[in-house]
């Protein structure tokens, strides 16, 4: 790391250059994910609705698939896809609650690996019912 291309330069313009270079990300992205639906659009919709039966109707889920199916359902809701009721949470908020050291403490107890996914399965169905 270097500080060298903002030396001299004031908070402003680096904020400036930083919301440009933000603004530049997010536009590549919408046109991607715009071409990549243009050609795929039946695949992509396919993922996102079963990303949505997995987490709807499942009773163990790993924290890995649970996180590639809100990553799905995440694109879903995004590209206006799903066009359902989005959760009272976040997908943000529902990733991080859904990891190991959320779902113990919720549990209040300690709960091995298979009961883990069991319980993470039973907060998911709750939150997209």
């Amino acid at each position: 790391m270097s500080n060298q291309v903002t030396l001299g330069k004031s908070e402003n313009d680096i904020i400036q250059g930083l919301q440009s270079v933000a603004r530049n990300v997010i536009d590549k992205e919408n046109w991607l994910r715009e071409r990549m639906f243009d050609r795929h659009s039946l695949d992509i919709e396919n993922n996102i609705f079963r990303a949505y039966g997995v987490l709807l109707y499942s009773r163990k889920v790993t924290v890995k698939e649970a996180m590639d199916m809100l990553s799905e359902i995440r694109l879903g809701f995004a590209m206006g896809i799903l066009d359902l009721p989005k959760p009272g949470k976040s997908i943000y908020q529902i990733m991080m609650e859904i990891q190991p050291g959320h779902i113990l403490r919720e549990a209040g107890q300690d709960l091995d690996d298979n009961a883990q996914d069991v319980a993470r399965a039973e907060y998911l169905r709750r939150t997209f019912a």
